[in-house]
């Protein structure tokens, strides 16, 4: 059984390809999360203020009197509540969908610029290894599953370490709010909270692009080669060496060393019946 520390050649194309094919490939979900955090915060800051005016209006609108009168004079009946749903929708779904359309759009594109359109079939299919209980608690107290954990507390700290910082720099903003009418209040909430997003969007990414390196080397490692393998590999990529030499021979016309044809050509004479 050979070890990480006796593949010292590089992977081949077709090792690579092997790899690909069997779905071994550098990926990180943690780049896609934060590429989803800071895409959506980016489509928030855009249309944030159009989206905060709507909201804000239909708070006025149903949690003012009028809207409690309107309910009061509808007699409190399914009918009131129905109407105020259908109106509500179409004003939800164009807000939000372009917004939900974009960040799904961002997601799949992150996973494709890393996995370059993997198509994997066979997943879908029945496995019971993954439901085993056994190769459960081996994959839970593998030496991986301990890093993996081990990095998931680095990050936690590191995220609660941003917050906790902008939290503490906005101490006296937010001990102002008071001073604030409701709608003043809300807009400064909002600016604090799209700030404080965008903080904790780049601290994740730059924790993502640590964990896509890190898998990207670990999975190098892995696909490295033995001598043994690597002279496997070019024997498989190039062929027989005898095979070769014969094809090489036959291509330039000559007769192939060894052969009964090049001992010459066939001598017939009489035959001596004494022998």
């Amino acid at each position: 059984m050979s070890t990480s520390a006796d593949k010292t050649h590089a992977p081949t194309p077709r090792r690579r390809q092997q790899a690909r094919d069997e779905g071994r490939v550098a990926h990180s979900h943690d780049l896609a999360a934060a590429a989803l955090v800071l895409g959506s915060l980016a489509l928030l800051a855009t249309a944030g203020s159009a989206v905060f005016d709507v909201l804000a209006g239909l708070l006025r609108v149903y949690l003012g009197g009028d809207g409690w009168m309107s309910w009061c004079n509808a007699g409190a009946g399914n009918d009131w509540a129905n109407d105020q749903w259908q109106g509500l929708i179409p004003v939800l779904a164009r807000l939000l969908l372009p917004l939900l359309a974009g960040s799904t759009l961002l997601c799949l594109a992150v996973h494709l610029a890393q996995t370059r359109l993997l198509y994997r079939p066979s997943r879908v299919l029945p496995d019971f290894s993954r439901v085993s209980p056994i190769a459960g608690w081996q994959r839970v107290w593998s030496s991986e599953s301990l890093v993996q954990v081990t990095l998931g507390l680095i990050k936690i700290a590191v995220l609660l370490t941003v917050a906790t910082a902008n939290l503490w720099n906005q101490r006296q903003q937010l001990a102002a709010l008071t001073a604030h009418d409701l709608p003043a209040a809300a807009q400064r909430v909002w600016e604090i909270c799209l700030g404080m997003g965008i903080q904790l969007g780049v601290a994740m990414l730059a924790l993502a692009v640590v964990d896509y390196l890190w898998k990207r080397w670990k999975l190098e490692r892995e696909l490295r080669m033995t001598p043994e393998e690597m002279r496997e590999e070019m024997r498989q990529m190039q062929g027989d060496p005898q095979v070769a030499s014969r094809r090489r021979q036959l291509a330039r016309g000559t007769k192939p060393s060894g052969s009964p044809a090049s001992a010459g050509p066939l001598q017939v004479g009489p035959i001596d019946p004494a022998g």
